[in-house]
């Protein structure tokens, strides 16, 4: 993604434990396992890396995809994550710590890339993964995903309490959900692969993938 002076933000995964750039930032090295997360911020003419950092626990880490809060300008990243020390995640979120298995995450991040404003845990006892985040004008997150558990339904007119693809608002604290509800046929595993997220200025919410 771009922000406001087109510096280019980059969310990734590595399984180096020599990622340039990281010495400085909020993650300088390595987490565990065999896999982190990585976020980077380069120059809009990408000749300066302005910073990068691990992002990960004990366990294997993949961030997947990024946005901007349009109010505060903080930087969401969101992915999977087998670990149980996720880098900022603290009580008073909706995941403080691991649910089992394979979660989903989002993490806080400034825009300097020094410090992890928070993160939480997002998921079941099965597998989650989150594929999509994106912001609506009042700076709320919604996320969209994959899980084998059973999502909860919250607060939402329409779900399939046996889907294995979710969507959820969250306020922009992580500290609860505004909605979340799940969608799809209710297989046993996920069928749908989720490509494309957007939520525009009425709030509404697209999605578009493939599978069946």
């Amino acid at each position: 993604i771009l922000d406001g002076a087109n510096n280019v933000y980059v969310a990734s995964s590595t399984q180096s434990s020599g990622f340039p750039g990281t010495a400085t930032f909020f993650q300088t090295t390595f987490g565990g396992g065999t896999q982190d997360g990585v976020l980077l911020k380069l120059s809009s003419d990408l000749n300066n890396i302005l910073f990068s950092s691990y992002l990960g626990g004990n366990g294997n880490d993949a961030a997947y995809v990024l946005a901007q809060d349009p109010v505060s300008n903080l930087i969401y990243v969101a992915g999977g994550t087998e670990s149980t020390n996720l880098p900022g995640s603290q009580v008073g979120t909706v995941g403080p710590s691991s649910h089992g298995d394979i979660d989903g995450f989002i993490a806080v991040i400034n825009t300097t890339g020094t410090n992890v404003i928070r993160s939480t845990f997002i998921g079941t006892t099965g597998k989650d993964q989150i594929f999509g985040i994106q912001f609506d004008s009042k700076g709320f997150p919604y996320i969209m995903g994959q899980t084998t558990g059973s999502w909860p339904i919250q607060n939402a007119l329409y779900g399939n309490p046996a889907g294995k693809q979710f969507i959820g608002k969250l306020q922009p604290d992580l500290s609860s959900f505004v909605y979340r509800t799940a969608f799809g046929t209710g297989a046993q595993t996920p069928n749908i692969s989720p490509i494309a997220f957007l939520v525009d200025r009425c709030e509404y919410v697209y999605i578009s993938g493939w599978g069946g």
